[in-house]
């Protein structure tokens, strides 16, 4: 049985793996919540609003068709740090081939190394663990037309604590409609796999359906983008809805934005970012509420 993280109470061991192992769905046990962490530092600071407004090779994370029109070759490293030893950490790399666009991905969460005792309580603990998600992404997008891209996402999952291991298969869809020059409309599924197995024990991933708008202002030589993304996930029947801002000064600096009025914990969220011809460098932070600090992002990225 679980006693300790490092020096910290119980009580804050018992809050992590609720949070990011085995949230209690109503209907089902569905596992894996840290997939619902915005990755990429530009989308985190915009609360999440990604499935109209994500761009850059991570932005197949919130829409599989949002890498559609990127351009010939373009990368983003990201690295988070969350409370106590926990991370979270992605690499996504895309390549125009002609007829699609090929996306590559991994995106992990790192629980740090934690203590373990046996069921009889013990003072010095048997040893260390360090459980560890990963996620990889495998996507196709094309252009349907000058207002229309489309695309699609194999997927592959798997989590680990001790020896225990959990693995599977699943896949991501996306479409994205551009009705109005400055207008875009985002449509898409996300994290839909097999069920995942410890032992006996089945958890579902955090599936959900997403819809979004982006909206572009170009006033002189600024820009000032809206979004907006609402979420329904399948299996714990939970609806999240969300708003971010972007205020881009001569294509070089970014202001963000973002509320996420139905997150329990991280509300709000802020960030900045740079650009220095191909070369973007993008900072986000937000507060993680429950008294646990701050987490801040960063991302670095060339070619888009």
């Amino acid at each position: 049985m679980l006693k300790s993280l490092k020096n910290k109470p119980n009580t804050t061991l018992i809050l992590l793996f609720t949070a990011f192992v085995t949230a209690k769905a109503t209907e089902r046990q569905v596992g894996c919540a840290w997939l619902k962490i915005p990755t990429g530092a530009r989308e985190a600071a915009m609360a999440g609003t990604g499935t109209a407004a994500a761009f850059g090779p991570q932005a197949l994370v919130y829409n599989p068709a949002a890498t559609a029109r990127l351009a010939p070759f373009s990368i983003n490293a990201s690295y988070t740090k969350w409370f106590l030893d926990t991370h979270h950490q992605s690499i996504f790399a895309n390549r125009d081939l002609g007829i699609f666009q090929l996306g590559l991905g991994l995106s992990s969460f790192a629980y740090g190394r934690i203590e373990y005792r046996e069921e009889r309580p013990t003072e010095e603990p048997f040893g260390t663990f360090s459980p560890l998600d990963l996620t990889g992404y495998l996507n196709f997008a094309r252009t349907l037309g000058d207002i229309a891209e489309i695309g699609l996402s194999a997927r592959y999952f798997y989590s680990k604590i001790i020896n225990n291991q959990a693995s599977a298969l699943g896949a991501d869809a996306g479409f994205r409609l551009h009705p109005l020059p400055n207008l875009t409309v985002g449509l898409a599924v996300t994290d839909f796999g097999k069920t995942l197995y410890y032992y006996y024990e089945p958890f579902w991933l955090p599936t959900r359906a997403r819809v979004g708008l982006s909206w572009n202002l170009p006033i002189g030589a600024t820009r000032l983008t809206l979004t907006s993304d609402a979420s329904y996930f399948f299996y714990n029947r939970n609806f999240r809805a969300s708003a971010g801002t972007e205020l881009t000064v001569n294509e070089i600096l970014f202001l963000r934005a973002g509320c996420d009025p139905l997150n329990p914990g991280n509300r709000f969220s802020f960030g900045t970012g740079i650009r220095h011809r191909l070369f973007r460098l993008d900072y986000a932070w937000s507060p993680l509420g429950f008294n646990l600090g701050s987490a801040h992002r960063l991302s670095l990225s060339f070619g888009y």
